[in-house]
């Protein structure tokens, strides 16, 4: 996950996801996220849109969502089902 500054609009996350699928093929999604607004310290995102997919059939958009501070180096985003998943920094 790449966080940047961006006014409201612009790409204010990139994030890479990988792995295997279910049936074991590997995968490689990258999703760009579109800032909406911050509120009280929390950054409110569009959905995510897919620019690259390998293979295309395992990557989708996702859902707008929520990012705030989780304590020193975490960050905690949110979606609008209120599921939420907790991301450490890394060195």
């Amino acid at each position: 996950m790449l966080l940047q500054q961006a006014a409201a609009g612009g790409t204010v996350m990139i994030l890479t996801a990988f792995g295997p699928t279910e049936n074991g093929v590997g995968y490689r999604c990258v999703f760009e996220v579109e800032l909406r607004a911050v509120e009280s310290g929390a950054v409110v995102t569009g959905g995510s849109r897919v620019t690259s997919a390998n293979p295309p059939s395992s990557c989708r958009p996702g859902e707008p969502s929520t990012l705030n501070p989780a304590g020193k180096d975490r960050l905690r985003r949110t979606g609008s089902d209120d599921r939420a998943t907790t991301y450490d920094r890394s060195q």
